[in-house]
């Protein structure tokens, strides 16, 4: 899920509605061995319930605004059977935060030239819409089904 146009072989690789992939695998320049399927997030999931026997998400609920969000983790939830897996990777609030009060959590924070334009990239770039940390992603995992 919010597959970009990095698309990995052996997945359906879902993401909002790519002109740049459609105009690639219309050139040819995508195999035909990998499968891509856009679709709004802000909507349901186009398939049936238990579809899927695992799902990945990268860097891609930032750029829903909370209520979306929770939506697609309801959705993801929905579409996966029984005892499947779910992979997230969402920027973590709490890492930023660290840097913002001058400690570098990692070598990734050495492109910031201090913690507001760190916190300014986190919301403000890249189109994100929300924000996420351990507390949060876990609450709302819940809320969908996945931690019970």
């Amino acid at each position: 899920m919010g597959s970009g146009d990095i698309l990995i072989e052996e997945f359906l690789n879902v993401d909002f509605y790519s002109p740049k992939l459609i105009v690639k695998k219309a050139l040819g320049r995508i195999s035909k061995n990998l499968k891509f399927r856009g679709h709004d997030f802000r909507r349901k999931l186009p398939f049936k319930d238990g579809s899927f026997e695992g799902a990945f998400s990268e860097h891609t609920l930032e750029h829903l605004d909370p209520w979306h969000a929770k939506l697609l983790l309801s959705e993801i939830k929905r579409v996966l059977k029984p005892g499947s897996y779910l992979r997230i990777v969402v920027p973590n609030l709490e890492l930023y935060y660290q840097f913002y009060s001058g400690k570098v959590p990692n070598e990734g924070f050495a492109k910031f030239s201090g913690g507001a334009e760190a916190f300014w990239c986190l919301t403000q770039n890249w189109g994100h819409q929300s924000v996420w940390d351990f507390r949060n992603l876990s609450r709302c995992l819940e809320e969908a089904g996945f931690l019970q």
